[in-house]
């Protein structure tokens, strides 16, 4: 068996070490937000929770998109 055929191949791999939730703080414009957001339902495809802080003006668009609010502390910065 090579190393792309099982459980020992590098997309899997990559794939079990993601964390299982990311909170972020990501404080960009309103297209950056569209565009991370498409990024962020990717993750939630591979089993990541991801919440997300950002200025009031843009939390109806994380809101919308079904993700999470989460408190400044302890968020990683985007």
């Amino acid at each position: 068996m090579g190393c792309c055929d099982g459980t020992d191949s590098p997309a899997l791999t990559a794939l079990a070490s993601l964390p299982k939730e990311i909170n972020i703080w990501f404080d960009h414009g309103l297209g950056d937000c569209v565009h991370i957001i498409s990024i962020f339902k990717q993750f939630e495809i591979m089993g990541v929770k991801i919440r997300v802080h950002c200025e009031e003006n843009k939390q109806e668009l994380f809101d919308a998109a079904g993700f999470e609010r989460a408190k400044l502390e302890g968020t990683v910065y985007h």
